[in-house]
């Protein structure tokens, strides 16, 4: 899937949700357990996911960082420009 195709999904799927309001409340539950430093466990649905900093960061580099796991789904939804993406 591209930048592009998520931002037209993300946009059809938000207009379908704007003219119906009443059809849109959705439940979501994530449980998240901070472990050790920044290190945090977290269980979304059947899935246990590690979130972490890396170890420049102060972290333990366990896991991929909060930024690392939800920026790049999130920015072109947000319509947010790219100033600059060194994540590697």
């Amino acid at each position: 899937m591209t930048i592009k195709d998520f931002k037209e999904i993300w946009d059809q799927k938000r207009e379908i949700l704007s003219a119906n309001p009443d059809k849109c409340a959705v439940k979501v539950k994530a449980d998240s357990r901070l472990v050790d430093g920044f290190m945090s466990r977290v269980k979304a649905r059947e899935f246990d996911i590690v979130v972490d900093q890396n170890k420049g960061m102060g972290g333990t580099d366990q896991g991929p960082g909060p930024v690392n796991t939800c920026w790049p789904r999130w920015r072109p939804a947000m319509r947010l420009p790219i100033v600059s993406t060194p994540m590697r």
